[in-house]
């Protein structure tokens, strides 16, 4: 494995990140955002239990509706961008109609909180992990659990499912990233190089890399194929919180308890800019599908859209 400190990069590609917008309405920390694939809408959750729906070109909100919870701690847009599902602290899935901010359907079958979920690109499932130590794969259709997995030691706190929807990926505070089969949920292969919690993890577009953010304060870019990371990114000074990597698959970007954002050249392994400006934690990042915009949401209280 190798080390890679992070190494600034100076170049345009730098200095075309600007601050678009920042979105307030809010009245305690952003826990999740996602960007559904119109790439206009945005769907925010917070511990304040609600749900906001944006539009990040205008920087309006658009409709705002309670999830009826203690606390929303993640959120996932389906592609069609009609609706989302949000996880929190009452143990439940839910799907929203985002034109009405209606519930759809209660999903039920973890014992304890929700901490994240990933729907697959055609709309049709989705995995979430909880504080129960479990990873459920959903049948979103029926509402139905297709199959519980179980590997973890201590509560999940991060998941992907790739785009093909047959591979499932689960970060822990057991410091373990599993990646399963969905298809059969057999353990593929578990990645246990991180020194602390793991917080996040994303795929790349291809399915055959992906990249995880802990506690120890990195991101390690992985190749599913094999258990000993690519590279090492470091920079961050504080909990790594989440991690997204671009559509095109060319760029990472990372939210740290250091309050910043950065975004990352997968290809050199390198720093390539650091966006500041939130007062407190970032706990969620987000590409647009075009990769023009990034989100990012803080214990602040914001959202905010990056452009370049």
């Amino acid at each position: 494995m190798n080390t890679l400190t992070s190494i600034s990069n100076a170049s345009s590609i730098a200095n075309q990140w600007k601050l678009l917008h920042t979105l307030q309405g809010h009245i305690d920390g952003i826990t999740a955002v996602s960007v559904a694939d119109n790439g206009y809408t945005a769907v925010s959750g917070s511990w304040d239990a609600m749900v906001n729906v944006w539009n990040i070109i205008s920087g309006q909100l658009e409709l705002t509706f309670s999830d009826n919870s203690s606390g929303v701690l993640s959120i996932a847009t389906f592609p069609d961008g009609q609706k989302a599902v949000s996880v929190g602290r009452d143990k439940v899935l839910k799907i929203w109609d985002l034109t009405s901010g209606q519930l759809l359907r209660t999903l039920i079958g973890h014992n304890d909180w929700v901490q994240a979920v990933s729907v697959e690109l055609n709309g049709k499932t989705a995995i979430s992990g909880g504080w129960d130590n479990n990873v459920k794969y959903w049948n979103l259709d029926t509402g139905q659990a297709i199959k519980t997995l179980y590997g973890h030691k201590d509560a999940v706190r991060g998941v992907a499912i790739s785009l093909d929807g047959t591979l499932g990926l689960s970060a822990s505070a057991d410091n373990i990233i599993i990646l399963w089969n969905l298809v059969n949920g057999d353990i593929i292969r578990t990645f246990t190089e991180h020194a602390g919690a793991v917080t996040s993890v994303a795929f790349a577009p291809d399915g055959k890399t992906f990249i995880s953010g802990s506690w120890d304060e990195t991101i390690k870019l992985w190749d599913i194929t094999s258990d000993k990371a690519i590279y090492t990114l470091t920079g961050h000074v504080d909990t790594v919180r989440a991690v997204a990597i671009s559509h095109d698959g060319f760029t990472a970007i990372s939210g740290g308890w250091d309050k910043t954002v950065r975004l990352w050249d997968l290809a050199r392994g390198q720093l390539i800019t650091v966006l500041e400006g939130h007062e407190k934690e970032v706990n969620t990042v987000a590409f647009t599908p075009n990769d023009t915009m990034a989100l990012s949401g803080s214990r602040d209280c914001t959202v905010k859209v990056w452009k370049r």
